[in-house]
Formats: C-alpha cells, structure tokens, sequence
C-alpha cells in the first residue's frame, strides 16, 4: 500500500503454458516464468511485465506485456521481444482479458485469464 488510494504489487508466477482448446501447439506444455509489476488506484489496475516460456530443448521465448487502460479494465496486450533457438526471429502478439475472483482468503488474490496469441515462427519446431 502506498496510501488507502494506492498500491504497487509485483507478481511472480511460474507455470506450464496448457492450451486448453486443442492440447498441441507449438507453445503447449511450456514452462512459464511471469513477472509483472501492478499499479493500482481507484479507477482500476495498471500492468507491465515479461513472459519468459521455455521449452523442454531450452530455448525461450520472451514476451513483454501490459494493459490498455483504453479498451477497459482488466484488458492487455503483448508481442514476442526476443526468441533462442527454434523461437529465434519469432514474432508474434497476444490479448488478454482477465476477471478478478470474488470470494477468497483475505491476503490472497485469485484471477482467471484468457489469452489469444498470434504467432509467426521462421523456424517452426518439429
């Protein structure tokens, strides 16, 4: 908390990238390492971070993120700022639209996201 109007918070979440329409592509089952510095006032939250995805050969892909306060809260957007490997010269975006869950312990905060990513890669993995 900086004030009862404003607050800060970094996030650091690790994880595995699922696709969860199809289970295949060239992302799926990815590890996942996010950092993300919020900001938040009584008009919403604010965001900007990096996505690192690794897969299980060690190369990465690396993706900066942060919202559009314009499009209306809980929205963002990305793009691939550097690949290794079979993701080098990668190029790619993403939105996202985030809800906030209602209704969980006092000190933690939940959130349910979804995400639609457009990529090109010049060396698409086998």
């Amino acid at each position: 908390m900086i004030d009862k109007d404003h607050w800060v918070a970094v996030v650091d979440m690790k994880g595995v990238k699922i696709d969860i329409t199809t289970g295949k592509g060239p992302l799926n089952n990815m590890a996942s390492d996010t950092k993300i510095v919020l900001f938040g006032d009584k008009t919403g939250a604010h965001y900007f971070g990096y996505i690192v995805l690794q897969d299980n050969d060690g190369d990465k892909m690396v993706w900066q993120v942060w919202d559009t306060p314009a499009g209306g809260p809980n929205k963002g957007a990305g793009k691939i700022v550097a690949g290794t490997g079979k993701y080098e010269g990668a190029e790619g975006t993403i939105t996202d639209e985030d809800i906030n869950v209602r209704g969980y312990p006092e000190g933690t905060w939940q959130n349910v996201g979804k995400c639609i990513e457009k990529i090109t890669l010049k060396k698409p993995p086998e």
